[in-house]
């Protein structure tokens, strides 16, 4: 028994708490690379959303221009009030 317990204290309790820090560490790593993942994915949403905003204004705005240049009357609401109009209405069925 004496010898079992050395050999559990000398080796096999060392090399279990080993293995649980790396298990921790291999867990915490994981947990930064999610992280920084989802922020990309967060980062690249907001670039897109801002794109999509800039081209329909833009779209909007040249529509406008063009009717100003012609001397028609230039009725369309601008990007921002559709799209609260459509977000107040909630999500639309695909």
């Amino acid at each position: 028994m004496i010898a079992a317990d050395y050999f559990r204290r000398k080796y096999l309790e060392p090399l279990k708490e080993k293995q649980r820090l790396e298990k921790e560490a291999r867990r915490e790593e994981l947990e930064r690379v999610r992280s920084e993942a989802l922020e990309r994915a967060r980062d690249e949403g907001r670039k897109q959303g801002r794109e999509q905003a800039d081209a329909e204004w833009d779209a909007w705005n040249r529509r406008r221009l063009a009717a100003l240049a012609y001397g028609a009357p230039f009725a369309e609401p601008p990007p921002s009030s559709r799209r609260a109009k459509s977000e107040s209405n909630g999500p639309t069925p695909a």
